[in-house]
């Protein structure tokens, strides 16, 4: 069986099936819009002019907690679609503490189903078992940052 093979053009193609998670990450001078980019995919993170960006994109912790939100509605999903519960819609608003470091998460759900709030309550904590970016706020993940500086 043949893997998937990166190639120096992309890095990203092939690379999720191989396990690898890799976003790509770069600013030029003191603008504050950061462009990102993981395979065919491209998008910009930003700051509000209030505070001298240029507002082209969500903020990196808005971005955060729509990653957050997402990979929580897309779980609740997938398991209310395996165990065959009903689902109409369901909006999710997830608010950190406005100001500074961010010290606390709120992730609110509501749900539209014809299941009872007790089928809802097991399936969300299904959910939140396979949530891999909700896993990211506990304090066990390891994090490391290396450094090199290149002259210009």
């Amino acid at each position: 069986m043949e893997m998937a093979k990166e190639t120096a053009t992309d890095p990203g193609v092939g690379s999720e099936a191989l396990g690898k998670r890799e976003v790509q990450a770069s600013v030029e001078g003191f603008n504050h819009t950061v462009s990102l980019e993981r395979g065919k995919h491209r998008w910009q993170l930003d700051e509000p002019a209030s505070v001298g960006g240029k507002d082209f994109g969500p903020t990196p912790v808005n971005a955060f907690l729509g990653a957050l939100s997402g990979c929580m509605l897309i779980t609740l999903q997938m398991v209310a679609e395996k165990r065959e519960v009903p689902l109409t819609r369901i909006v999710a608003r997830t608010i950190a503490n406005p100001n500074r470091q961010v010290e606390s998460v709120r992730l609110e759900l509501d749900v539209w189903s014809a299941a009872s709030q007790e089928t809802w309550d097991e399936l969300l904590e299904r959910a939140e078992r396979g949530c891999y970016v909700s896993r990211v706020l506990r304090s066990e993940i390891e994090y490391e940052i290396e450094m090199m500086v290149h002259a210009s």
